[in-house]
């Protein structure tokens, strides 16, 4: 992800009505997914330990509702609070849809962008914002991946077991405590934007 502007860092507003929403976007559900993810997800079918490894540390994803068929994005509330829902577009040019991977082994990972960590809180998706440089253990960012028979992804809670993040179709947010690891609302298709081991060899070999 490219450094960003201190404006650029200050979220794009919630603006847009769920019910528009969802008439725009009604004829991608279904297919959006596999187009926008650049067919990652059919070639994981082979070995799921392919989809896993696009969860290395340092390694920056989109994540692609499969019931929107759209990207998970921060936006910022009219009371300047920082949320997530799933209407992201799926392009490279929305910094606000690209999560940084941390990796904490057995498949738990943490997600941020710009410091502001995809949490599940009290049952809730939300973000936490940690500051730069400091030290960050906080249990309700830490996140169990959990690959389903289509090699969709689910990102489930370890703080608290069985819920999930998960996308209405109208892009809205699922409570996560209604959503479980089986719930197609929980079920991402991965989008590699950076692998961090190819911006190593770049600066190797330039």
């Amino acid at each position: 992800m490219s450094r960003l502007t201190k404006d650029q860092v200050n979220y794009p507003p919630e603006e847009v009505d769920p019910l528009v929403m969802l008439s725009n976007i009604q004829h991608q559900i279904g297919h959006a997914v596999e187009d926008a993810a650049g067919d990652v997800t059919a070639k994981n079918k082979l070995k799921s330990g392919s989809l896993f490894s696009t969860f290395e540390t340092g390694n920056q994803i989109m994540l692609v509702s499969r019931t929107s068929g759209r990207a998970l994005r921060i936006l910022r509330t009219k009371a300047d609070k920082r949320k997530v829902d799933g209407r992201g577009a799926v392009t490279r040019q929305e910094w606000n849809a690209v999560w940084t991977v941390i990796n904490e082994g057995h498949n738990q990972v943490r997600l941020h962008n710009h410091n502001n960590f995809l949490a599940i809180v009290n049952g809730e998706a939300t973000v936490i914002t940690v500051p730069e440089g400091s030290e960050h253990n906080r249990l309700e960012t830490k996140l169990q991946l959990v690959l389903d028979p289509e090699s969709f992804v689910a990102l489930e809670s370890i703080q608290e077991p069985e819920k999930c993040v998960g996308v209405e179709d109208n892009g809205s947010m699922k409570a996560a405590e209604n959503c479980t690891s089986s719930d197609n609302h929980a079920m991402f298709g991965i989008h590699l934007i950076v692998r961090l081991r190819h911006i190593c060899c770049y600066f190797i070999f330039a």
